[in-house]
């Protein structure tokens, strides 16, 4: 069994009190890290966004295809 470890880059965040109290009873709440917690929230609306844009996409095509069967 191999444990790879994923590379990971710092990166800094200006919050304001209210935020990074709230993160920080949640990362308790859970038994985790602020920066898992901030990790699974960007993972999670990326995974959104670009969910919106296949929709978009495929939406865009079958607009694309209706325009060009009717003429």
């Amino acid at each position: 069994m191999n444990i790879t470890q994923t590379q990971k880059t710092p990166c800094y965040f200006h919050l304001n009190n209210e935020t990074k109290k709230s993160l920080n009873q949640l990362a308790k709440y859970y038994k985790t890290t602020q920066t898992s917690l901030i990790e699974e929230g960007a993972k999670m609306l990326i995974q959104s966004r670009l969910k919106q844009i296949s929709l978009d996409m495929h939406n865009s095509q079958r607009v694309s295809s209706l325009i060009d069967q009717s003429f």
